[in-house]
């Protein structure tokens, strides 16, 4: 399952950086669309967090970060959940540039919110299972008979 969670986390996470990427206008207008931050930000957020996307969407495959990509990824998408839930609340209809501008792709606000919130919920569901299968694997290294940890025998 965890597998599974993170190869489809890792996807969606690179596809939206790289289409942010690919159109910087783009997702200054859609950040600007959802009202939360001042202008002066927009250029910055722009330029990180198609960056932090794809960084975090590269590190869920590599095995010894994947908690902490797996948190990243579940504040990401816990964000993204906030911000169409204050647009949702504030009666603010922000232009979604996730995928950048197909029109196959292009949601409403509340659609938005709940996949976010769909996507932060797989991301802390994989993160709590990969901590528990961390600490399960610990406990064993620990368990196992002394000569055989200090031989590299154990599980």
């Amino acid at each position: 399952m965890i597998s599974a969670s993170k190869l489809l986390l890792s996807v969606v996470l690179i596809l939206s950086g790289l289409s942010k990427i690919s159109d910087p206008a783009l997702l200054s207008s859609s950040i600007a669309s959802f009202q939360l931050v001042p202008q002066e930000l927009i250029p910055l957020i722009s330029l990180w967090l198609p960056t932090f996307e794809i960084l975090v969407g590269v590190l869920l495959a590599i095995k010894p970060l994947e908690g902490g990509a797996l948190a990243a990824s579940t504040l990401l998408f816990s964000s993204f959940a906030a911000a169409y839930g204050y647009a949702l609340y504030a009666n603010i209809v922000p232009s979604c540039s996730c995928f950048g501008e197909n029109p196959f792709l292009a949601v409403d606000p509340q659609f938005g919110c709940y996949r976010a919130c769909a996507l932060a919920l797989l991301s802390l569901g994989a993160w709590a299972l990969s901590q528990q299968n961390r600490l399960i694997s610990q406990k064993s290294v620990l368990e196992a008979p002394p000569h055989s940890r200090f031989l590299g025998l154990s599980n």
